[in-house]
């Protein structure tokens, strides 16, 4: 299923996003800041996994009894 939160809405919102997902985020996609950050903290500077929230999703299984 794809599903989209209408533009008129995004400002409802814009505290927490609806959809959330993992996606491996390169390491040139990172700010220098979080790349300078991790290699500190002893974090791994390289490809990582994270937590994504957006405000559309494709292929989202989506079950709910509470969705008509």
């Amino acid at each position: 299923m794809d599903i989209e939160i209408p533009r008129h809405q995004w400002m409802k919102f814009k505290e927490m996003l609806p959809y959330f997902y993992t996606k491996q985020i390169p390491a040139e996609a990172m700010p220098p800041h979080m790349l300078e950050y991790l290699c500190k903290t002893g974090c791994s500077c390289s490809e990582q996994k994270k937590l994504v929230g957006a405000l559309s999703s494709q292929k989202l299984l989506l079950k709910s009894s509470l969705l008509r």
